[in-house]
């Protein structure tokens, strides 16, 4: 049996466990100051930056919880993506329509790339690469 390197991501499941080159790397809003305020306070017309890094890369999840009393506040955070030096986001959505929650409504799914659950559906995860 020859030997195969991969040099890109793997073409099939049975490339999952193959080892590739590269390094992981996590962006989390934990608290700088040692405390539990483990999250970002975003004030209305505010931004934050999740994730700021340089070079290639894959983002392959993105976990997001939200704390707002506001009813219709998935609709009004809008989250925002930029790659390789673009002056315009690729990605620009609605929090909630981002993470398949249209109409600003939480209801716990799971489905193969999003899923959302804990607390009538407020954890917000995707899984696109």
């Amino acid at each position: 049996m020859a030997s195969e390197r991969l040099t890109g991501p793997g073409t099939s499941l049975r490339d999952l466990a193959r080892a590739r080159p590269g390094r992981r790397h996590r962006a989390s809003s934990w608290d700088r100051t040692g405390g539990n305020d483990d999250r970002l306070h975003i004030a209305p017309g505010g931004t934050a930056t999740l994730l700021d890094v340089t070079g290639a890369g894959i983002i392959t999840h993105i976990w997001v919880t939200t704390d707002c009393k506001e009813s219709d506040h998935l609709c009004k955070v809008v989250l925002r993506m930029w790659w390789d030096g673009e002056e315009t986001p690729s990605v620009e959505a609605p929090l909630g329509d981002f993470f398949g929650m249209g109409h600003g409504t939480t209801r716990p799914f799971s489905a193969t790339a999003l899923s959302m659950s804990a607390q009538d559906g407020k954890a917000l995860n995707c899984f696109f690469a």
